[in-house]
């Protein structure tokens, strides 16, 4: 049994990897869209760092797609997206 300073100090502890596992989740499932460009001769979808997330896209069609798919999943998951950075 936790108490409640050891249960605060776990959940912390806990949240990046969950973080992690839902944004690999997201990365997924926008990579499947196969919408993307070519850096090179790597067919890339999204780059992402810490929390930080760039869309790539070859038209502006897609541009309108992705963010959709993206509100989508925070919809369904409970994720806020800041798009203004």
């Amino acid at each position: 049994m936790f108490s409640r300073s050891q249960w605060g100090k776990t959940r912390w502890c806990a949240e990046p990897i969950l973080f992690c596992i839902s944004l690999d989740c997201l990365l997924k499932t926008l990579c499947s869209s196969q919408i993307g460009c070519f850096v090179g001769r790597m067919f890339t979808v999204t780059l992402a760092y810490a929390d930080d997330i760039v869309l790539l896209v070859p038209t502006p069609q897609a541009m309108r797609r992705m963010p959709l798919m993206c509100e989508k999943y925070a919809a369904e998951f409970g994720v806020l997206f800041n798009g203004t950075k």
